[in-house]
């Protein structure tokens, strides 16, 4: 596991890349969250494997209202989150998500996973399983994105470098298995084409199955535009001070001139 946590805590500039260029890969899943939830919020948020953070401060800024809590296996990943992201209701806090005490005493009605379901090991999940039952609400949803099977194995062909320390297989069985481990059902499944046709698939495991009337389409809430994401970076004085060490002076320089 150390060797795991290793390679996510030399992550971060990817992860700040991926932030500073718009990934249209975390852009599509962020999306996905915002219009899954629409004008029905969760109350509160569980953004397993948040990295540096970007995802679970989107939802913050998405549900006011509601409580976010983004955790990660690295604690050098979460550092950079708190420097980066504040807000009321928005916290981070290091977790290894098949620890057997992931979180105590909390309670959740939406868990988000985005491309981090496979790196679970297969013959985790089953652990993986019963611990999230312990955060889970009366009703919840869980929406995940990873990978599909096809992308999977074009990477072991053509990129394995671009493969991860653990980077399992997912498709529709598996999360019907998830599902059924849960009590609930797998209620949305697609596919999605990023770079490539077919390439990631977004899901959704939920209790919550409504039947009432649709209600009138609100005026869809935007994330955060490069404008925006430069003044974050500007106000909080990123990566500077405290995160130079991380990133260090020539990412510095890179990063200040794609903000001019």
């Amino acid at each position: 596991m150390n060797s795991v946590k290793d390679f996510y805590n030399n992550f971060d500039n990817r992860l700040l890349k991926d932030f500073i260029s718009n990934n249209p890969r975390v852009v599509a899943a962020l999306e996905f969250v915002r219009d899954y939830f629409g004008p029905n919020p969760p109350q509160a948020i569980l953004d397993i494997g948040c990295g540096i953070g970007w995802s679970s401060y989107e939802f913050s800024r998405l549900y006011k209202n509601g409580r976010v809590k983004g955790i990660d296996l690295s604690d050098r990943l979460i550092t950079v989150a708190k420097q980066i992201f504040t807000a009321p209701n928005l916290s981070f806090s290091e977790k290894d998500l098949t620890d057997s005490s992931m979180i105590a005493n909390e309670q959740y009605d939406a868990v988000v996973m985005i491309d981090v379901f496979e790196h679970i090991p297969a013959d985790s999940r089953s652990n993986f399983y019963q611990d999230l039952k312990k955060v889970l609400s009366k009703e919840f949803s869980i929406l995940l994105t990873c990978p599909t099977k096809k992308h999977q194995e074009f990477l072991r062909s053509n990129n394995p470098q671009g493969l991860q320390p653990v980077d399992e297989d997912i498709d529709a069985r598996v999360l019907q298995d998830f599902a059924s481990s849960l009590g609930a059902e797998l209620v949305f499944y697609t596919h999605r084409s990023i770079w490539r046709t077919n390439d990631y698939l977004h899901a959704v495991i939920s209790n919550k199955i409504t039947y009432q009337d649709i209600p009138a389409a609100d005026k869809k809430m935007s994330l955060m535009n490069q404008s925006e994401k430069k003044a974050l970076l500007v106000r909080k004085r990123i990566p500077l001070e405290g995160v130079t060490e991380f990133f260090g002076q020539s990412f510095i320089k890179r990063i200040k001139k794609s903000l001019r």
